[in-house]
């Protein structure tokens, strides 16, 4: 029977094996080990020469040790250094494994922590994303109790509401009345007719997402803009030094701006599901939630309350100075959202478009709805005309229908088919005399006969937003290039 060394790979003159790793060695070759290393070579456990057991095989008889001149000795020197050899090249290829294995280690977890600093940095920017796309907690959690209030109006409220009607009616209808009586100063055709554009302001919003979403003015001085844009900016601009005054910003596409006519204040909306009130300076004031994206805001001819409404079927009134809720109602008929919105002239009653196809007007009092007005398609824009009677709406079935409200069994007054043309925005003028409608092109529209005056194709894109100045000298239209038409 024969034995291989593990270390030599030869068969053992004098076979030893290790109690340790069961291993079978050369006695020679493993006492040299030993000298240098007390542990086993295989396992690297602790191993001493008196451990080692030595293995019965046949006797081979050992020649008497020659001297070293002669070849015997010489064979025996060079057996020697192979041994040691041998002993070497063993030790250094455990090592070189043993190195191998630590390098792998190393490499998994270079990877593992590579991964993880990965991870770790996606959770901290989207962190700091969701925080920077939050109001301050405090304030947040104050709107979100007067969010829930969904009773009536306080009567103080409505009382105010009510005195500020009937005073605007009666200022309305003395005014019409001298209107009439002097028919030269009511607009007439000629000042329509004469309209041109007269300059065109873009670049001010940015170029990947140009489309300008909503436009206002204050009414009497027509040279400040603000316009909201798909890019989640609202700025304010001076039409004539060609300069912005202030950025205000949301964290998804603005849908409705309001410039106050008395006060520096502006007021924004939002898909990011809420509504905001800035100085005109760029400072905010407090913050109104939504529980939807809210597609837009109408200011309360007092103008001391905003209407807001969104696409998941909420509309909301809240104090414009302080931010306070007065109430938020979601009407189950337009629980698939609410389009468009806007105050009738004397504040007593608010339409609301849906898409559900339809027109609902309230009862600022009661927070009902008295009056629906059917369409065929998704409603798409609102506007009460400056006589306090009618009001037209737009739909997407390409038509403008125009509503009387004294008249609730036959109240459609007119049908404006647009051919195939989807209106987005309607305004009439100060007077009522005049409708524009923009969508592909801007129209405008004469009131008393319901016939198309004027037409003008300077976008590119489809219209968005329109609005006259108080004397009906002056229309802006904004649109999705991005651009301002300026006619006068």
């Amino acid at each position: 029977m024969s034995f291989t060394c593990a270390i030599s790979g030869t068969v053992p003159q004098q076979p030893v094996v290790s109690p340790k790793s069961g291993a079978v060695f050369e006695r020679a070759i493993i006492e040299k080990h030993l000298k240098d290393n007390d542990t086993d070579p295989i396992n690297g456990e602790p191993l001493s020469v008196d451990d080692l057991v030595s293995i019965s095989s046949s006797d081979i008889v050992q020649p008497r040790a020659p001297n070293a001149t002669s070849i015997p000795a010489l064979l025996r020197m060079l057996q020697d250094e192979w041994d040691a050899e041998v002993l070497s090249s063993f030790e250094l290829k455990k090592y070189i494994t043993s190195l191998r294995q630590e390098l792998t280690h190393s490499l998994y977890q270079n990877d593992a922590a590579t991964r993880l600093i990965a991870r770790l940095t996606k959770e901290r920017d989207q962190a700091r994303e969701a925080l920077s796309s939050e109001v301050p907690t405090v304030v947040e959690g104050a709107m979100d109790t007067a969010q829930e209030q969904e009773g009536p109006i306080p009567s103080s409220i409505i009382d105010a509401i009510s005195a500020i009607a009937k005073s605007l009616s009666k200022q309305r209808k003395k005014r019409f009345k001298t209107l009439k009586k002097s028919p030269e100063t009511f607009p007439s055709t000629d000042i329509v007719n004469n309209l041109s554009l007269q300059k065109t302001h873009n670049g001010f919003h940015s170029s990947k997402s140009q489309a300008i979403l909503a436009l206002a003015i204050t009414p009497t001085i027509a040279d400040i803009v603000l316009s909201g844009g798909s890019d989640k900016n609202a700025i304010l601009y001076d039409r004539t030094k060609e300069e912005i005054l202030s950025t205000f910003k949301h964290n998804k596409k603005v849908t409705g701006v309001i410039l106050h006519p008395a006060q520096d204040l502006a007021v924004t909306c939002s898909s990011d599901k809420t509504v905001q009130v800035w100085t005109t300076a760029g400072d905010n004031r407090h913050t109104v939630m939504h529980k939807g994206g809210v597609t837009g805001i109408s200011l309360h001819p007092s103008n001391d309350y905003l209407l807001s409404f969104d696409d998941a079927g909420y509309w909301t009134l809240s104090d414009l100075y302080t931010g306070q809720v007065v109430t938020s109602q979601q009407d189950e008929a337009a629980s698939d959202g609410i389009t468009c919105g806007a105050f009738h002239v004397d504040g007593k009653l608010f339409a609301l478009g849906t898409n559900g196809n339809g027109v609902r007007v309230y009862s600022v009092a009661d927070c009902a709805c008295v009056q629906t007005f059917e369409h065929e398609g998704t409603v798409t824009a609102l506007a009460f005309s400056e006589n306090g009677f009618y009001f037209a709406s737009a739909s997407s079935d390409f038509s403008v229908k125009v509503w009387d409200l004294r008249k609730p069994t036959e109240p459609l007054v007119q049908t404006i088919e647009l051919d195939g043309n989807k209106a987005n925005a309607l305004s009439f003028d100060n007077t009522g005399r005049f409708l524009a409608v923009g969508g592909g092109d801007l129209r405008l529209y004469d009131t008393e006969s319901w016939e198309m005056v004027k037409t003008f194709s300077d976008h590119s894109a489809p219209i968005n937003a329109l609005q006259w100045s108080d004397d009906t000298t002056t229309l802006l239209s904004a649109g999705n290039d991005g651009n301002i038409c300026c006619y006068a």
